[in-house]
């Protein structure tokens, strides 16, 4: 769970057996999802360009929470918390 107003976007991305220099040297395999601000993966020009971009002010902060949880109950889940409770 994130903040979709922060965060609308979520890529998904692998690497399998990548990172060939310091320090993986092509042992290393991850999966990911991660929450992102802007779209697509082209770079901070074209996600001004496209309107994603989001701007930060000299001195301006965000603060968000990210809760993650992996469960593996069949039960179906209708809801995660910020405790990262499942109900």
């Amino acid at each position: 769970m994130w903040d979709l107003e922060q965060f609308p976007y979520v890529w998904f991305w692998q690497v399998y057996g990548g990172g060939s220099g310091y320090p993986w040297y092509g042992r290393t395999y991850n999966l990911a999802l991660e929450p992102w601000t802007s779209m697509p993966n082209d770079g901070v020009q074209e996600a001004v360009k496209n309107g994603t971009a989001k701007e930060l002010k000299a001195g301006e902060t965000v603060e968000t929470d990210l809760v993650v949880v992996i469960y593996t109950d069949k039960t179906q889940i209708s809801n995660i918390d910020r405790q990262g409770n499942v109900t």
